[in-house]
């Protein structure tokens, strides 16, 4: 094992030299122009904390306010309350709705099963679904109704051939 001032001097060589009295006159004077610059700027940004205060808490208040009115919606001014309302549709006749449009649409029949019968047929049973969408228009009111229904349907088809 090494002595301790073999690794003391061994530790010397391994440290960088001192600065050079230039060095550390150029360290000095960009310190000096750092720290004159920063304080500059930190009396031109003293306002800076109460700015971003006033802003952020008028963007809180605003979305807080957003937050509530969705949350909350507030019925139009024109609109009589409910007592009036219940008395003036016992007095109109009712009016069934008017049928709109129909749209069917399909997603892909899937082959299932090849089945064969007691006498001898055999047919494909085809899976497929089935989104049907009716429009309905409120006379009285002007609403438009949609009802949605989704159903799968089951297809037995004749096989003609292999």
């Amino acid at each position: 094992m090494k002595s301790p001032e073999e690794i003391e001097a061994a530790l010397q060589r391994l440290a960088p030299p001192a600065l050079s009295p230039r060095a550390q006159s150029n360290v000095a004077a960009m310190l000096a122009d750092l720290s004159e610059k920063h304080s500059a700027a930190t009396v031109i940004s003293r306002h800076r904390p109460r700015t971003f205060l006033f802003v952020s808490s008028a963007a809180a208040l605003l979305f807080l306010g957003m937050g509530l009115s969705l949350r909350h919606p507030t019925l139009p001014v024109s609109t009589p309350p409910i007592a009036a309302t219940a008395g003036a549709m016992d007095e109109m006749s009712p009016a069934p709705p008017v049928f709109v449009d129909r749209l069917l649409v399909t997603d892909g029949a899937m082959l299932e099963n090849t089945l064969a019968s007691a006498d001898g047929t055999v047919v494909k049973e085809l899976k497929r679904r089935v989104h049907s969408h009716e429009r309905y228009r409120d006379a009285r009111r002007g609403y438009l109704i949609t009802i949605s229904e989704t159903r799968d349907e089951k297809l037995y088809l004749p096989k003609n051939g292999f």
